[in-house]
């Protein structure tokens, strides 16, 4: 009886140690992506604030070439 119950110890743990490693995989995969996606909310930042720029810069020469003489 012993040796079964060795047996099944064993199994469990290779298969709780598999689990954890595939565990481990997902959480990196996990923080992988939000990493990726903290890069893209910042590029998405800078570029709206270099169009926010652009638009003002428009709106500045658009209002100087306005003006009479």
């Amino acid at each position: 009886m012993a040796p079964y119950f060795l047996q099944q110890r064993d199994t469990l743990r290779s298969h709780g140690q598999k689990q954890e490693a595939k565990n481990r995989q997902l959480a990196d995969a996990v923080l992988e992506g939000r990493r990726e996606l903290e890069e893209l909310q910042l590029q998405v930042q800078a570029r709206q604030q270099a169009w926010q720029a652009l638009r003002r810069e428009k709106e500045e020469l658009v209002a100087v070439l306005r003006e009479p003489e």
